[in-house]
């Protein structure tokens, strides 16, 4: 009788609640009822616009076209001008229409799910009761006992990394000229991006782990939202309408090693918070990892280090207005309207060619958005490298997978993708060496992805004089490793060539001493005699 009136008083209040929230909702120009063909057609033509600015100065036949089509499918004139203050702003990158621009401002927000310190839950009636109605069929007092009393898992924190040995760019997605990184997905209308973003991280860790692309798995991220934690519901732990970043921590440090997520053919992504319903055989499919999981202090230089040798990270940013209609470039928010946090995934890094450091990342809204479903973002912008970044352990399966070990481009070097060399399955040529190869596609690149430096001693075999012409070298590394280097000019400005002296190093005896100067010039990679 209690349970009754209770429900019946919560029942009531929600209502009230519902009204008040919707009295005070902000109308804006919807235009959602596009297809993703007029979406395109829209983007071609301002793409056709823009463009000829560009080029000209003026375009007054392509602006016409626009128009033309603005007025074909009923867009107000004030999304229009928006998209030109946007750009008008932005030198890096360019906006325009797209699946997500295109919605209303509810939409959007209901897509950022991470949330932010202070910030209130928008009420949703339909979730409330969905809530409500878990809660009191989930509950299950010794297993939420035993969450209280769970042993932590071990934490190993990275930090002070050095950037010296690191890449000057990265991109998981062509690493030896293979991607690791799983299809983009789509989370709806639904504010589980932290359950995609930590799925996005694991299954790119799981391929990069094993050095093995081809490992065909679709985690469930249905399986974060409702089973992750359902007896906590009322604690609005994950769901659609999102998480703080202790919570998606949780995931990392006990859901991960001690439950694990299964595949997602066994638990399909609904984008509710509907009840944990997962396949019979989910144990029998279903990728653990160990607890070693990593919560990086965010800083550029330890995100990159990570990302190089622990693989894909998850990371938190703010959402300001204009990022819904970023299309292509090098993002940094032109505008200071905050909409909310978001998850994401950082799977690479480079630099544009206007010297601008960017982050590579992928998102959860669909492969219409963005550059393919991923966005390339200026470091320090949004806060994206400022919040918080996790990587999963050590990645384990119900059935075993074997990690290759490859030397694929005949350098005497391994490549085993992140983690610890195998004792078993290398190749002859490589299985001595203990410095990992991070670029088993060239030859000449090895530690580091630069040239390599950790040479300990050289005996000279057929180098001839310090102008000679390709000579070669032997080069003893500090693994044990022997390899025959050729002498050879480091580039045709510079004119230098590589040289093996006493202590050993051939990269750091790139002289800039005349004496070290190819007098007549450099050819084919060496000096002209």
């Amino acid at each position: 009788m209690q349970k009754k009136i209770l429900i019946s008083v919560v029942f009531i209040i929600a209502i009230i609640l519902c009204f008040a929230v919707q009295a005070s909702a902000q109308t804006s120009a919807d235009i959602s009822f596009l297809t993703q063909a007029q979406i395109n057609d829209l983007a071609q033509l301002y793409s056709k616009k823009l463009n000829k600015i560009k080029e000209k100065g003026s375009a007054t036949k392509e602006t016409l076209d626009l128009n033309n089509a603005l007025k074909k499918y009923n867009v107000p004139d004030s999304i229009q001008l928006k998209l030109d203050d946007i750009n008008s702003k932005s030198i890096t990158w360019t906006a325009n229409y797209n699946n997500i621009f295109v919605k209303s401002d509810q939409y959007k927000k209901n897509l950022l799910g991470l949330k932010l310190d202070g910030q209130q839950s928008s009420f949703n009636l339909s979730n409330f009761f969905s809530k409500i109605l878990g809660y009191l069929q989930n509950f299950n007092p010794s297993k939420a006992l035993a969450e209280l009393v769970i042993t932590p898992t071990r934490f190993v924190p990275i930090d002070n990394f050095g950037d010296n040995s690191l890449p000057v760019s990265f991109d998981w997605r062509n690493v030896g000229g293979r991607d690791y990184i799983t299809p983009v997905r789509d989370q709806g209308n639904c504010g589980s991006c932290w359950a995609f973003a930590t799925m996005a991280s694991l299954e790119g860790n799981i391929n990069a782990y094993y050095n093995n692309p081809n490992i065909s798995q679709n985690l469930s991220e249905q399986d974060l939202i409702s089973c992750g934690y359902p007896y906590n519901s009322l604690d609005k732990l994950g769901g659609c309408e999102g998480a703080y970043p202790d919570q998606i921590e949780k995931i990392f440090k006990s859901y991960l090693p001690n439950t694990g997520v299964t595949q997602e053919n066994c638990f399909v992504y609904s984008g509710t918070d509907k009840k944990c319903s997962k396949c019979k055989t989910w144990q029998t499919q279903v990728w653990k990892t160990n607890n070693s999981y990593q919560s990086i202090t965010p800083t550029i230089d330890n995100i990159k280090s990570a990302l190089v040798n622990y693989g894909p990270v998850e990371v938190g940013m703010l959402v300001y207005d204009d990022f819904f209609a970023y299309t292509s470039g090098v993002y940094s928010h032109t505008i200071n309207t905050l909409d909310g946090g978001h998850t994401v995934t950082i799977v690479g890094y480079g630099n544009d060619g206007n010297n601008v450091p960017y982050w590579i990342v992928k998102n959860s809204w669909g492969t219409n958005w963005g550059e393919n479903g991923y966005f390339k973002i200026k470091m320090g912008d949004s806060s994206i490298d400022q919040r918080f970044a996790y990587v999963p352990g050590v990645p384990s399966y119900t059935t075993s997978y074997t990690k290759l070990c490859t030397d694929n481009d005949k350098d005497n070097y391994c490549y085993w993708g992140i983690g610890t060399k195998p004792t078993t399955g290398c190749p002859l040529s490589c299985a001595s060496a203990k410095t990992e190869d991070c670029d088993d596609s060239n030859s000449s690149f090895h530690n580091g992805c630069g040239s390599r430096t950790d040479a300990v001693s050289c005996i000279k075999t057929n180098s001839g004089p310090n102008y000679s012409n390709a000579g070669t070298t032997t080069v003893i590394y500090n693994d044990g490793s022997r390899r025959s280097e050729k002498d050879f000019c480091r580039d045709s400005s510079t004119l230098y060539e590589w040289y093996c002296g006493s202590s050993g190093d051939p990269a750091g005896l790139l002289r800039s001493n005349p004496n070290y100067k190819c007098p007549k010039g450099c050819s084919n990679g060496a000096c002209v005699k």
